[in-house]
């Protein structure tokens, strides 16, 4: 059994699961599921990231998400080990895309990460990998020694197709992915941060 110290491993949280740095292993974090999780949408996320790891050309080190990895068991119930995203030039924890966008005076401009958007995106399509949730809250930005940077998605991966074209076809990949993005605000940063800072003013 994993020993996870809430204080010492904590991450970050989002609406279902919180995130803990493993404490044996830098490379991996561990998700737990809240006591609110709807158990069906853990387990269909689950479902689809492993079918993930199954598929020919995806190879681990090329990768645009975290892999999950295995199911563990933990004092604080079970946790789903996922790749732990950390900058090469410091060794931190990788910053989310959020935490740029918001930031008063940011190392990466909108511009940059706009064209690793854009990048991300085609990706995505490429590779028949559907994302419901492209917030911005669920990519991290990993700055590398060489300068650039490589946007990885956290989180919000999978879809609920009873017949599944969007992972056969690209076509529809994109197709739905763009609906997705257009109708919650995602089409751009841009659009993300005015929706970001309109979230914000109303929560002030």
């Amino acid at each position: 059994m994993i020993i996870l110290n809430k204080e010492r491993d904590y991450i970050a949280e989002g609406m279902y699961q919180i995130c803990y740095k493993h404490p044996e292993n830098k490379d991996v974090c561990i998700k737990i599921s809240k006591p609110n999780a709807i158990i069906q949408r853990v387990e269909k996320e689950l479902k689809y990231y492993k079918q993930l790891n199954r598929r020919r050309g995806l190879k681990h080190k090329d990768l645009f998400y975290a892999k999950y990895l295995n199911t563990v068991a933990t004092n604080l119930g079970p946790g789903f080990s996922f790749d732990f995203i950390i900058d090469e030039v410091s060794g931190e924890v990788s910053n989310t895309l959020e935490y740029y966008l918001l930031h008063p005076d940011p190392e990466l401009s909108i511009e940059i990460l706009q064209k690793e958007y854009e990048n991300l995106i085609d990706t995505l399509i490429t590779h028949k990998v559907m994302a419901v949730d492209l917030w911005a809250r669920n990519i991290c930005c990993q700055l590398m020694n060489d300068g650039t940077v490589n946007l990885i998605i956290i989180d919000g991966l999978g879809h609920r197709d009873f017949f599944p074209l969007v992972d056969w076809f690209s076509y529809f990949t994109k197709k739905k992915l763009y609906r997705r993005m257009r109708k919650n605000h995602m089409s751009t940063l841009k659009d993300q941060l005015i929706y970001l800072l309109a979230k914000k003013e109303e929560n002030s």
